[in-house]
């Protein structure tokens, strides 16, 4: 277990609730052990679903392990939640990402 990992733990015993470190715990995981990864995203959007650097980090994961119906839907949730919370950028990200995703990014082309 790296450092890192290990100094984020601690911080998480310190306060279970907190959206950033669980986030982190997500991140730091998805290099080595990608069920403890999700199970860290799938807490985030349980106690945290306006956290949204959640979907597009747990939805890229997804699609990265050729889950892609499931990655679709993790796009989706995170593109109505940030139109919910009028977050723009995240929005444009999620979509960009969800078309790129689903085959309709044309700028490659």
């Amino acid at each position: 277990m790296s450092k890192i990992l290990q100094s984020l733990l601690q911080f998480l015993d310190e306060d279970p609730n907190d959206a950033f470190t669980l986030y982190a715990i997500a991140l730091e995981y998805q290099k080595s052990d990608l069920q403890k990864s999700e199970f860290y995203y799938q807490k985030l959007l349980n106690k945290h679903p306006k956290y949204i650097s959640t979907y597009y980090q747990y939805a890229s994961m997804l699609q990265s392990i050729n889950n892609i119906n499931e990655a679709e839907k993790i796009y989706k949730l995170g593109i109505e939640i940030a139109t919910e919370i009028r977050d723009f950028h995240a929005l444009a990200e999620l979509k960009q990402a969800l078309n790129k995703l689903l085959g309709l990014d044309y700028e490659d082309e």
